[in-house]
Formats: C-alpha cells, structure tokens, sequence
C-alpha cells in the first residue's frame, strides 16, 4: 500500500485511467450520457501509444497513419462521428497506399482496386486467378460493415438473431478471409516475386489473418481512410476539445498505482503520489497487464485476459523509429515505402532487419515547415526485451547502439533518396515506447488480428468486481483508432444498461 495519503475534493462519477484515444473517446461517450468524468493520464501530454515529438517547426508523428470512417462513404463514419468532429479536420487520400522496392522491382499498391489489379498482374500475370480472388475480397469487403450499434452482451435473443441477419454479408466476407494468414496465403501465387511484394505490404506481420488485410484496402478503395492533416497531434486536439466542451476535465502526469476498492466495488484510484480521486465507477483505457497485475493487485480476475498473456497470444511487434526534419521538399509522393536494405541491419543481438519502412510526410501532412519534409523511419522489432533490459543496466551502451542503428538507418535512407539535408532529427526504441506508454511488451497496438484472435473481444470486466471496466486497444484484436472508439461505444452503453439511463446514439 502507498503511503502520504491525500484527498482530492473533486468527485465525479466515473475516473477513467489513461488518456489516449480510447479513453478520451470513452470520456466523450460518457459525458454525453450526462456523467461526470475526469482522465488520468501518466504522460505529460494525452496520446498512448499515440506519441508525438515535436522538434521545433517539425512534428514526428510515428502512430497514426489513416483513420477508418473518416468519410461518409464508409457507415464506420456514423460511429466515428459521434465522438470526432469532422469538420474541424482535413483528411489527406493518397491514390496510394504504399510503394515496395525489392531490388530492381517495385510494386504500388493502390487504393483503386482495378488499378490494384493491373499493377499484380503486371508483375504476376500467371497467378490472375489468384488477384482476382483477392480483388473480388476487397470488393465485397467495401460492401459490408462491422457491427457497433450495441454489445452483444446486451442483445436480446432476438436482437441477435436480427443482427445476423442483417449483418449476414458481413459475416461470410469475415469467415471467409480470416481463418487465412498473410503467409498461408502467398502461398497460393506461383510468382515467387509475388510472394516477397505481397509479404512486404505488411511486413513483419506474416501472421496476420487476411481478413485485416482486405478491411484496410477497401477502406482506402473506399475513400475512407483518410490521414489527418496535422496527424495524432490534430486529431487529438479536436476530440480534446470535444470532451472539455462537455465538461469533462483531464489531468496530466497523474499515473495511477492502484485501484480503490470497497466490499468489492470500485470507489475510485489512488495516484503514484498517494492522491485518493473518488468516483463511482473506474475504467481502465490502459495496459491490460498493468491493470490485472498492478492496479488490481492481482487479486480479481478475467480469464480471457489472463489466458491471452499467459499463453503469449502474439501482438503487435515493438517499433524502433527514427525520425527526420530535412530542409528541402524531397520530389515524391506523400505516403508510405517499403524499401530493400543494401545490407541487414542488427537490431538486437539476434535479430535482423532486411527492409525498412519509410513515411515521407511534406507540408501538405501538416508535419513538415513549408517546403521541408519529415521522414518517420520504422524497424519492426520481435525482442524488445533487449532494448529495455539494456536502457536499465547499461545506459552508455543503451545510447550507442541507439546510434548506430540510427546512423545505419540513415546511411540507408540516403542510399535510397539520394543525399539528406537534415534539421533535426529524434531516436526512439522499443524502451522509448515502453517509458512513454507503459504498454506491455512495448506493444504499439495491442493483440494482433491473427486467424485465432480476430474477431475475439476480451470481457470488459473482472470477476467479483463491480463498477470496473476494462476499456482501450486491449479489448479489442487490432486496436487501431476506430477500434478502441467502438470499445468506448460499447463500455458506455454498458455502464448506461447498468444505471438505467438512455444512450443518445441510435
């Protein structure tokens, strides 16, 4: 137990533990309901897992790279709409999704899916059979919508029969796709070409199944996967906002050490500076680790959860970024690339990178001074273990091998662009991530959509816990913005049934 107890006058009805996306969307959610609510958030600023480094006139923006529903041409917009004032934003639709450089072959996978078509073909044209299967998987995918109007845990009988009723196209696109993995599925081209490109559109992500591959490219098919102008940073700011324009209050560097109970039922937190905030319901949009284990002090329990860490249910790899404010506008097109190295890259002292992955963002993002460009530099990293282990018992050592990864990353970065002018440039590693978010195993969106996982929700709440929920990217497989607003959805309605009172949103 913490001592230098102190108390805090201001009670409200529900605190809520973390203030990234999914909490601040769960606050928006609930103050519309007529809650009272405050965020506690650890960090100096709100965000997560979505950090952003500002380094002078240049933002380095490494999270958020599109946001499903931005536009009404997808119906995941009705929901996002909710809590996003979208006219407050401006979204960027590049009429591309990426570019793969694989020695002397390229490959541009566009959002238009005929045009998709015709670049697979071109480097493929022996496995048509094959791109038009998963062509025809993206278009039907456009058809259809994930279901968020309500819980299933508060569905009648009924009501569940009439959403898989209503929801059937859906759920045959979902069962068709999503027992295949990414690497299950390369396996059917015959171009060995094909297979490299394909695993590089997400690379180091093999196991993911191809239902979130499909769901991604026909948002952007769709037109509604747009990026932010100004990234995470605006973003955040608008539905910041939103919440404090409904009355909702946020404090910052306030990390939460435990969790008060009573007669098992929450009453409120107790901050790491021993400072008791009373309310009548909790909700973690935090680490799902660190609520089991340390806030609850592990003594209540949810299986699922549980199970999932215990058995290490695959997540989201941890990220090594490097990230560069150049002087001048580099001469191509705003968005993402996946680039051949010259030569592997160690970044740990087992694992090597063969590829990186490079986000151009120029003034038009929002990121970059006029005529300037900022580049986000991304290794995928599987033992982040090393990093943070390093970081704590060898700080000198932590920081060279910072640097050398770093000035390998650059050498190959100018290799690729030609000579970089740069003014500025900033370095985050695995540890980086984890100091900053506190987010297990450095994880940078939580449970990955594998073929067992997708699909699969973690219960909200713990056995023999009343007035506690578990909310954020750790519910959800995938994560992702719209994922932890539908948990935000989802948790509030929840509480609403709870207390007998009207959810506004039909």
């Amino acid at each position: 137990m913490l001592d230098n107890k102190k108390t805090n006058n201001s009670t409200c009805d529900v605190i809520i533990i973390g203030g990234g996306y999914g909490g601040i969307a769960t606050g928006i959610y609930l103050q519309q309901c007529g809650y009272s609510t405050r965020i506690l958030e650890s960090s100096a600023l709100p965000g997560g897992v979505s950090t952003v480094w500002r380094r002078g006139d240049y933002i380095f923006d490494g999270a958020t790279n599109w946001v499903a529903g931005s536009s009404l041409s997808s119906y995941l917009h009705n929901m996002m709409s909710e809590v996003i004032d979208f006219e407050k934003l401006t979204f960027l639709y590049p009429e591309e999704f990426m570019r793969i450089y694989d020695g002397d072959t390229h490959f541009t996978v566009y959002t238009d899916t005929e045009k998709l078509r015709e670049e697979m073909l071109r480097i493929a044209p022996e496995d048509r059979t094959v791109i038009d299967l998963f062509i025809k998987g993206i278009e039907d995918r456009k058809k259809v919508s994930i279901p968020f109007a309500k819980p299933m845990q508060l569905a009648s009988p009924l009501e569940k029969i009439k959403i898989l009723a209503e929801y059937a196209p859906f759920f045959f696109n979902f069962l068709k796709w999503k027992g295949t993995s990414i690497e299950a599925f390369v396996k059917q081209f015959k171009s060995k070409k094909m297979q490299r490109l394909f695993l590089r559109m997400y690379p180091h992500h093999d196991f993911f199944s191809m239902f979130a591959v499909i769901s991604t490219l026909a948002w952007h098919s769709l037109s509604a996967a747009g990026y932010p102008y100004g990234g995470s940073e605006k973003l955040l700011a608008v539905m910041l906002e939103k919440y404090e324009s409904l009355g909702g209050e946020i404090s910052y560097k306030t990390p939460v050490a435990e969790v008060l109970i009573e007669k098992n039922r929450a009453r409120g937190v107790k901050t790491a500076a021993g400072t008791e905030y009373q309310a009548n319901t909790v909700i973690a949009a935090c680490d799902g680790k660190h609520t089991l284990e340390d806030l609850l002090q592990g003594k209540y329990r949810n299986p699922f959860l549980e199970k999932k860490i215990n058995r290490g249910v695959q997540k989201y790899p941890g990220l090594f970024q490097l990230s560069l404010g150049l002087k001048n506008k580099l001469d191509v097109p705003f968005h993402k690339y996946n680039v051949e190295l010259t030569s592997p890259i160690a970044v740990t002292d087992k694992e090597e990178c063969r590829d990186m992955m490079i986000r151009v963002c120029q003034e038009e993002s929002g990121l970059s001074p006029a005529g300037t460009t900022t580049l986000i530099i991304h290794q995928r990293i599987s033992d982040v273990n090393y990093w943070i282990q390093l970081r704590k018992e060898n700080r000198e050592k932590y920081r060279a091998e910072k640097q050398r990864v770093a000035r390998e990353l650059k050498r190959e970065v100018e290799h690729f662009f030609g000579e970089l002018s740069i003014a500025c440039e900033d370095t985050a590693s695995p540890a980086t991530y984890k100091r900053y978010t506190n987010a297990y195993n450095a994880s940078y969106q939580g449970w990955a959509p594998t073929p067992k996982q997708i699909g699969k929700e973690v219960p909200m709440t713990f056995r023999g816990l009343k007035n506690f929920y578990l909310a954020g990217q750790w519910v959800f497989p995938a994560g992702g913005i719209t994922g932890v607003i539908r948990v935000a959805r989802h948790v509030t309605q929840i509480i609403c049934h709870r207390d007998r009172k009207n959810f506004p949103h039909s």
